[in-house]
């Protein structure tokens, strides 16, 4: 089945004190069967994020399931991730996706806040705004009982909420700098976070026929 595959993956090691995850940005179509989650496995990754939307914020990719299904069958752990179209209803996306993926497949509900490249769904001027949106979205995930995270980079976050922020600190945060160093060393507080869930470091790895980026967790 050839489709667009968004992938997050966690790997611990022996070498480092803490973890690899992997997440895919990446918008080239893949093949994408059992043997590519089996192989991660045997790789020793142990978690899945998989983007739920062909077109971000557009459209849900029905696809989903399946691959949240061999991810699970080859013993990973699974989440999900959208990045939102601001030109839609908040509560829709959510919607969307919550009642069609069962939670039984998945473990938490990422929101990967940068830029959306379709038209319509750039982030508006107004930062409070962009802030009451954001919460309403998690509001969403919180009323289906769902765990929620953030993903963003400190320069996205200024440039969607401004000086003044939004306070999203008690989510779990994976912040952005593809530095190549998988550590949190460069960290710099911002948005209330006082210490990150994780790092997105390395971009556009080829592993197991997919492409991914890297995400340090400590």
């Amino acid at each position: 089945m050839n489709r667009s595959l968004f992938l997050q993956i966690l790997v611990c090691t022996a070498l480092f004190v803490g973890a690899y995850s992997l997440i895919g940005l990446d918008t080239s179509p893949a093949f994408a069967f059992q043997t590519n989650f089996d192989c991660l496995k045997s790789a020793g990754y142990s978690f899945a994020n998989v983007r739920a939307f062909t077109l971000e914020g557009i459209d849900l990719d029905l696809s989903v399931k399946d691959t949240l299904i061999y991810a699970k069958r080859a013993g990973l752990k699974t989440e999900l991730f959208i990045r939102p179209c601001r030109g839609k209803n908040a509560k829709f996306q959510i919607d969307t996706v919550i009642l069609v993926i069962a939670q039984q497949y998945y473990d938490r509900f990422w929101l990967f806040l940068e830029e959306n490249p379709n038209a319509g769904c750039e982030w508006s001027n107004d930062h409070k705004s962009n802030c009451d949106y954001v919460k309403e979205m998690l509001s969403q995930v919180e009323y289906f009982k769902t765990p929620a995270g953030i993903q963003t980079s400190e320069s996205f976050y200024k440039r969607i909420f401004g000086n003044q922020g939004c306070d999203l600190s008690k989510y779990p945060l994976i912040y952005d700098r593809a530095d190549g160093s998988p550590s949190f060393e460069d960290y710099t507080p911002f948005g209330g976070w006082s210490a990150p869930y994780g790092k997105n470091f390395q971009n556009n790895v080829n592993l197991c026929n997919l492409t991914l980026n890297k995400v340090y967790e400590k």
